[in-house]
């Protein structure tokens, strides 16, 4: 019977655990006390996809994967469409498509992730807001995120929850794409609705599409 693997964002306790350890300010994935890769060559960001690389490390050992192959693969890895995706850097300005995130922990953990990184955050959100407390996302909003443009159905109910950011609002994601680009000169434009789609899109690939194609108008 094989024994189980364990990770955790901390230093790994046993040779066959996983972890992280962060030394001289640079941050690594362990094997028991064995490098494996900085974390800063994963093309994914943020804490939540530390924790998942970690599992897949740990799950792929488990069933007897190369770990070498394991963190190739990962440093390959660019993530999939529509969540937290870097489109394109213009014009001094990084833009994020993450039009998957239609609740409000998935856009925390993407704002977060880009917070981390980046002094100056513009958020595009909104669409059809969901029966859910969006209190915490008001809060790192006005504490973090310098501007916010809404979109949709809910987008001056959400804007009311905002007390200190700076609120506007658009008709069209053209119109959201060019107001968010007004407001920064250095930083990040992100997509990360914390809303379904469906009042202004067919689902949120469609959605996470005409992001894409406004940025390239």
């Amino acid at each position: 019977k094989a024994s189980a693997k364990h990770f955790g964002v901390d230093m790994p306790k046993q040779p066959t655990d996983f972890g992280t350890v962060t030394c001289h300010g640079s941050c690594y994935f362990l094997k028991g006390d064995d490098v494996l890769m900085y974390v800063d060559d994963m093309q994914l960001i943020g804490k939540h996809n530390v924790a998942n690389v970690l599992a897949t490390l740990a799950l792929g050992d488990q069933i007897g994967l190369d770990t070498d192959s394991m963190v190739e693969s990962i440093k390959a890895f660019k993530g999939l469409e529509h969540r937290l995706e870097w489109v394109v850097k213009k014009q001094g300005v990084d833009y994020y498509n993450d039009s998957k995130a239609t609740n409000v922990i998935s856009t925390i953990k993407a704002l977060n992730a880009l917070i981390d990184q980046h002094e100056n955050v513009v958020l595009i959100a909104g669409g059809i807001a969901k029966q859910e407390d969006y209190s915490p996302l008001f809060d790192l909003i006005d504490k973090d995120v310098a501007s916010v443009v809404l979109i949709g159905q809910s987008a001056q109910t959400l804007g009311m929850g905002i007390k200190k950011s700076t609120v506007s609002y658009a008709d069209s994601m053209d119109e959201a794409v060019s107001l968010a680009s007004s407001m920064i000169n250095d930083g990040v434009v992100v997509l990360s609705p914390a809303c379904a789609s469906f009042d202004m899109f067919d689902n949120f690939e469609d959605r996470g599409r005409a992001f894409k194609q406004a940025i390239s108008e």
